[in-house]
């Protein structure tokens, strides 16, 4: 890793503008290498088509908050080959927290009511209870899910501004107890007595 501290303050600034996955050119001049002609876009402005262009020898490192810093080298530009003096900036898409189960699973001898929670903030949650992976096409968690019987459940999170969670699995194992037979005594036969 490699820290360039006099750049440090004004990166930060120019931080807060920044969007997750996509890259923002921050500062110095344009590139048209041969190529990969770098995509410049709106200075300070973050966008999915950013994307910097090719070089030899170029800054990069990552700070504290995992923000991707890349600053010039070599490499060839509409005034020739020479020095490339740009400044980008990348912020990774964070995944969203994996779902919880509560019971986090297990084996039963009644039926569970289990709940589904995410620490990330605005998530919605789909789910499965056939061991399928789940997808946004899956159901939406809305409430507690009866088991009655066994069953494995998986669900994903997402969140605006991150990628999907890992898939959180339970399995639920309901083993209800056979109802009891009946038993039956037999009775006496009533005895009869003739009267004469």
């Amino acid at each position: 890793m490699v820290w360039l501290v006099f750049w440090a303050s004004g990166f930060s600034n120019l931080a807060a503008r920044a969007q997750s996955g996509e890259w923002a050119w921050m500062a110095g001049g344009g590139s048209d290498t041969v190529d990969q002609p770098g995509v410049y876009g709106a200075l300070g402005t973050p966008a999915a088509g950013n994307l910097p262009g090719a070089g030899l020898s170029a800054l990069s490192w990552t700070d504290s908050s995992g923000r991707l810093g890349l600053f010039g080298g070599v490499g060839e530009n509409d005034a020739g080959a020479g020095d490339l003096n740009d400044l980008w900036e990348y912020t990774p898409q964070a995944s969203a927290a994996t779902p919880s189960f509560s019971p986090a699973g297990g084996t039963y001898t009644t039926a569970q009511t289990v709940t589904i929670s995410d620490t990330t903030s605005g998530a919605t949650i789909f789910y499965t209870t056939d061991g399928s992976t789940p997808t946004t096409s899956s159901n939406e968690y809305t409430g507690p899910i009866d088991v009655t019987s066994t069953e494995t459940s998986n669900a994903i999170a997402v969140a605006s501004e991150s990628t999907s969670s890992a898939v959180a699995t339970a399995t639920n194992t309901v083993n209800l107890p056979a109802a009891a037979m009946p038993t039956f005594s037999p009775r006496e036969a009533p005895t009869l007595h003739h009267s004469q």
